[in-house]
């Protein structure tokens, strides 16, 4: 594991609100595949947390979503949620490791992500220095109407994403595998016109809630 990760192992229930682990995003959003600003406003905290959506005034990014991060970075590990993620078209639930330009790095990212526009299906990608590779993997159930478990085991040479502990899809090779240190994501979020082919096309007054019971993460050493 990078010495630069410096995330012990966790296992967040968020009983009785925030713990100092989370960073909760507060600012205007400028990206190409957001309609959304992320306001602190859209994440509540106890007895788990939530991650809202809804309708924004003025010019700009037409909504406000929410967003979490862990203050420190994880290397190779386990990183598992239980969520309930929105449903609705254009809506997009994230569970993720990303670390980029703006943290002083290279794009190197590992996804679970819950296209609202269909959420029998699980978009899991992987991003090395920028470069994505993706897939669509069938539930076999809605995930907006439960809570489930899904994760991914991250290593040197593979990352492998489970749910409800089955392995469903695996990513080998150097140009599958990104790099550490990265920091813990959970988001919702809007997604702009331009990637309408991939999430669908957000509604005006699309109102929504992602649900997360737990998040953990459990580093691996090699």
């Amino acid at each position: 594991m990078s010495s630069q990760a410096s995330c012990p192992a966790f296992e967040d229930r968020f009983q009785t609100g925030a713990s100092d682990r989370w960073h909760v995003a507060n600012y205007a959003f400028d990206h190409p595949h957001f309609d959304t600003d992320w306001s602190k406003e859209n994440v509540t905290f106890g007895n788990g947390v939530e991650l809202r959506l809804n309708p924004r005034e003025g010019v700009g990014n037409r909504f406000h979503g929410g967003s979490i991060r862990t203050q420190s970075r994880s290397g190779f590990g386990s990183f598992e949620v239980e969520a309930k993620p929105a449903a609705g078209p254009g809506v997009v639930s994230g569970f993720f490791a990303y670390s980029g330009p703006y943290y002083g790095t290279a794009h190197n990212e590992i996804d679970i992500e819950f296209l609202g526009n269909d959420p029998t299906r699980l978009h899991v990608a992987t991003h090395c220095n920028g470069k994505e590779t993706s897939e669509l993997v069938p539930l076999g159930f809605d995930a907006s109407k439960a809570f489930h478990r899904y994760r991914f085991d991250w290593r040197a040479n593979k990352v492998q994403w489970y749910v409800d502990g089955r392995p469903v899809v695996r990513f080998e090779g150097e140009q599958n595998v990104p790099k550490p240190p990265v920091y813990i994501f959970a988001n919702l979020w809007a997604a702009s016109p331009e990637i309408s082919a991939w999430a669908g096309r957000t509604h005006a007054r699309t109102r929504c809630t992602t649900r997360i019971k737990r998040l953990k993460y459990m580093p691996h050493q090699i």
